[in-house]
């Protein structure tokens, strides 16, 4: 089973400021970003590196999320 994580804005946010957000392609299958964390980095500056990750692909997918929540707290999430 492929391998997914949720990331919510610091990492995204001090990788990306690094340069260095090609780092989670590496070490995981997929990422997911909730649409509430795009929200907060895309409030950032215009010409913030976290934007432009966001920009570039990361998947913003809530039933992924629900989905994952279920089974990490054993109730379905609606």
């Amino acid at each position: 089973m492929p391998e997914r994580w949720v990331l919510n804005a610091s990492p995204i946010i001090v990788l990306a400021r690094v340069e260095q957000e090609h780092l989670f392609g590496a070490l995981t299958d997929e990422i997911v970003v909730p649409r509430a964390v795009a929200g907060e980095i895309e409030a950032g500056p215009v010409n913030d590196p976290a934007r432009r990750a966001i920009t570039d692909g990361f998947r913003l997918d809530e039933r992924v999320i629900r989905e994952a929540l279920s089974r990490t707290v054993g109730e379905k999430w609606e």
